[in-house]
């Protein structure tokens, strides 16, 4: 991500198509890191015992449908 932000501020003959494919990568690297950071957390959480489990029923289909949502918007 740095190498193409540096690209982007430093190549003053950089075409517009190259510029606007490096910010859709850097974007889709930032959400990346974001899943990343926010898993951390979770799993930071966890090991502090913070965390409190609630027992329920729920339907494997409903989760992997919004599993997908979310792979979706990722790939995107």
């Amino acid at each position: 991500m740095n190498i193409m932000l540096d690209n982007l501020i430093y190549d003053k003959n950089m075409s517009e198509n190259l510029k606007q494919e490096f910010i859709k990568d850097i974007r889709r690297e930032t959400i990346n890191i974001s899943f990343l950071v926010e898993s951390l957390l979770k799993l930071s959480r966890l090991d502090a015992n913070s965390v409190k489990f609630i027992s329920k029923e729920v339907y494997i289909k409903d989760i992997l449908e919004e599993a997908i949502k979310k792979l979706i918007f990722i790939v995107s």
